[in-house]
């Protein structure tokens, strides 16, 4: 299983206005529209959904600034060898344009990872 770490899932979003300049399926995401402290508090509210919140239950973000904002929401977790994984559904909005997906995040040692 490969994962991806939440560092660089956090430093691709930050990139992702810059990206979405260059690749045209970013363009109408809210990807394109996310400030670096919309970012901070997603990735922050990203973490403690999958640290804290039972499955089901959903923490939500917002920057009364930019207006940005989305939920958390763990749908399931299942431990496969000793290691525990959960599915997410993360849904953020950011400039009028909004975006959900699922993830699968498995803990490590270093905190969680993305894992396909």
């Amino acid at each position: 299983m490969k994962r991806l770490p939440l560092a660089l899932a956090i430093a691709m979003l930050a990139a992702a206005p810059a990206l979405a300049q260059n690749f045209g399926f970013l363009r109408d995401s809210p990807a394109s529209r996310v400030s670096r402290a919309d970012v901070d508090r997603m990735m922050k509210n990203f973490g403690e959904a999958l640290t804290r919140n039972p499955d089901g239950h959903t923490s939500a973000w917002l920057n009364s600034v930019t207006g940005a904002s989305g939920t958390a929401t763990p749908l399931d977790t299942t431990t496969e060898k000793g290691v525990t994984c959960r599915r997410v559904e993360v849904f953020n909005a950011a400039g009028g344009l909004t975006n959900r997906a699922v993830y699968r995040a498995c803990k490590t040692a270093s905190g969680w990872r993305l894992a396909n």
